[in-house]
């Protein structure tokens, strides 16, 4: 075991190597009442991983190590069917490996998915938004994926971003354009559910931070972070004038072309919840 976590005075989250999983998994679930496990892997062994009685007793599922090849080996898995929480972060994943996972008919109670730090794309956007099954989805971690104006909007168009809760962005080069289309998302509007919004180094400008303030659903956001986004004057002043932000519990705004003005602002508009 690399690596485990405690609730309630159990072991309920484990990070363990594929072989170790493999060759004493009675041992792991024995000693513990383990709900999570993250499992680092090769595509060489993801076949044997994925067939393995105790990946239903799950319910989050991380791996690592399974690129695109292993994507479409682990989406023809019926051990999927009881996933609710899947973290395919830093896999090399691209479109092609998107596809075939969204594609696969035992996702169907996954409730927060993590993409961060692969090679999605827009591409790649557009074929997870293109899921044939009705992912309903309150957690999307797509980080720093190359995710720029084409798959904001896809992303906008979709209603996979209806019942979003949490949903982080950071590392992409949405723009203002991009956040242009996030902004005016009925999607995002009709249930109101986006409480967390991660846009760290987004690429969004003064046209993007005006955009965001303006956008319906801005009212439901607790937390938001939009360091490093190039927002200066004309973008500080649309987030401090909006109606639209008042219940932020957390705003981040490191990074940006804030004066002294801007400053005063900014703590007059949001007090100790704007880090700046």
């Amino acid at each position: 075991m690399l690596a485990h976590q405690f609730r309630r005075g159990f072991v309920e989250w484990v990070s363990v190597r594929a072989r170790a999983f493999l060759d004493r998994p009675a041992d792991l679930f024995r000693l513990a009442p383990v709900r999570r496990a993250f499992i680092i892997t090769t595509t060489a062994e993801l076949p044997a991983v994925i067939v393995s009685p105790y990946l239903a007793r799950l319910r989050g599922l991380g791996l690592r190590g399974i690129g695109d090849v292993g994507a479409a080996v682990l989406a023809r898995a019926p051990q999927l069917a009881g996933i609710e929480e899947l973290d395919l972060s830093q896999n090399d994943l691209g479109p092609s490996g998107t596809e075939a996972l969204v594609r696969s008919p035992y996702l169907f109670r996954l409730k927060a998915l993590d993409f961060g730090f692969n090679g999605l794309g827009g591409a790649g956007v557009e074929a997870l938004v293109g899921a044939p099954c009705e992912l309903s989805l309150n957690h999307l971690d797509v980080r720093q994926n190359r995710v720029g104006a084409q798959g904001a909007r896809a992303l906008a168009a979709s209603p996979l971003a209806s019942p979003l809760e949490t949903l982080l962005l950071s590392h992409n080069p949405v723009g203002s354009v991009g956040m242009q289309a996030l902004a005016a998302s009925e999607h995002l509007n009709r249930d109101g559910w986006l409480s967390t919004l991660d846009l760290w180094n987004c690429r969004l400008g003064d046209e993007g931070a005006a955009e965001l303030a303006a956008a319906r659903w801005a009212r439901n956001l607790r937390q938001l972070n939009l360091c490093m986004n190039d927002i200066g004057e004309d973008g500080i002043n649309a987030l401090v004038e909006s109606p639209l932000l008042s219940d932020l519990n957390h705003l981040d705004l490191t990074g940006n072309r804030i004066n002294d003005e801007a400053r005063f602002a900014l703590r007059g508009r949001f007090g100790l919840r704007v880090q700046l």
